[in-house]
């Protein structure tokens, strides 16, 4: 029933932009809309047209898997797909234009030059974003696999301890208790802190430092993202203040969220009051991003986003202040509108702990 439902999204967009049919390219949608658990396949559909497209390493995968749709074994993509639009006839289709190379577009377009090609983004890239019950469900599930690991290793963070060895250890724990980790980990310490996308280095941890863990877990497909920022041994006032901002900052843009309001304004509201404080340039990324299938999907949480927040629609709130050479903090939770607010799906205790 529910991939009924995901399919009725697409037959919109067939009417709506005058489509013979539509070419999923991106494997999250793949799954979304079929099932298919592998890591290569496209799918064609047309009002009353399933194919699924893969080579022979996943035809047998395809067809346990998959309900629905026609499995179609290719070696390769841009022939077997000719053959297919040629014998039913299709003429007009519709491609992920954020997907699509423009190497693969040229060989489309010029061995497929039968057919007119329609880009399509924001139609197909909002497709997932309002979840169902079960989505939601399955990302709590990973939440909590991933905060139970962090528990875990809790005893191991303290001076001395190597940031590389706690993503490490922190790694195994998440694929102990879930299918994998959902992104590669950070934890990073004291200056390592300030950047944003810090990769876990041999670094040392010392007493005075923040400590930025941003983890989460993959669970049938669903991830979970979130970070908890620590003080080792010690916090000064001035990195307790900053540490404050943000957890104030979050609870600020949590305030807002909604149904029916741009998604910017949680930006905004975490931005600003940051600003306020006098650490806006210290806050270099956008306070947040949907999380699903894909460990980062619509919807954006950032200034320049001009959707409006939807109920069910999933996504973390995390703000941050990072200054170099100092450190830095960041606060992050995955959260999911209700109708007339937000439930936090994510576990860890957001409070100042020094450790």
């Amino acid at each position: 029933m529910e991939r009924v439902k995901r399919i009725e999204k697409i037959k919109r967009i067939l009417s709506i932009k005058s489509l013979d049919g539509i070419l999923i390219s991106r494997i999250e949608n793949v799954r979304y809309l079929s099932g298919f658990t592998g890591d290569t396949a496209i799918l064609l559909i047309g009002n009353d047209l399933r194919f699924l497209l893969t080579d022979g390493r996943y035809t047998l995968q395809a067809k346990e898997g998959v309900i629905g749709f026609k499995i179609i074994e290719i070696k390769k993509a841009v022939e077997g797909l000719a053959d297919l639009l040629k014998s039913y006839h299709l003429k007009r289709i519709g491609f992920e234009s954020d997907v699509i190379t423009y190497d693969l577009y040229q060989d489309l377009t010029k061995r497929i030059n039968f057919v007119e090609w329609i880009p399509i983004k924001e139609e197909i890239q909002s497709l997932r974003a309002i979840k169902e019950d079960k989505e939601i469900l399955l990302i709590k599930e990973a939440a909590k696999m991933a905060d139970d690991a962090l528990k875990s290793i809790f005893h191991l963070i303290k001076p001395g301890a190597v940031e590389k060895d706690l993503s490490l250890a922190l790694e195994f724990e998440i694929k102990k208790r879930a299918d994998d980790i959902a992104f590669d980990i950070i934890v990073a310490s004291g200056a390592n802190s300030a950047m944003p996308h810090a990769v876990p280095s041999k670094k040392k941890i010392d007493k005075g430092d923040f400590i930025i863990i941003d983890f989460g877990a993959k669970y049938k497909g669903y991830h979970s993202d979130e970070t908890v920022t620590f003080g080792i041994g010690f916090l000064d006032d001035n990195k307790k203040k900053i540490w404050q901002i943000v957890k104030d900052a979050q609870a600020f843009a949590f305030e807002v969220i909604k149904p029916n309001i741009e998604a910017k304004k949680v930006d905004e509201t975490a931005r600003n009051y940051i600003d306020s404080k006098g650490y806006g340039k210290y806050f270099s990324h956008g306070t947040g991003h949907g999380v699903g299938l894909a460990i980062h999907e619509y919807p954006y949480i950032t200034s320049l986003e001009s959707g409006i927040l939807k109920e069910n629609m999933v996504f973390t709130v995390e703000p941050g202040i990072y200054i170099p050479n100092l450190g830095g903090v960041r606060i992050e939770d995955t959260i999911v509108v209700t109708n007339d607010g937000f439930k936090v799906l994510t576990n860890y205790p957001k409070e100042v702990e020094i450790i």
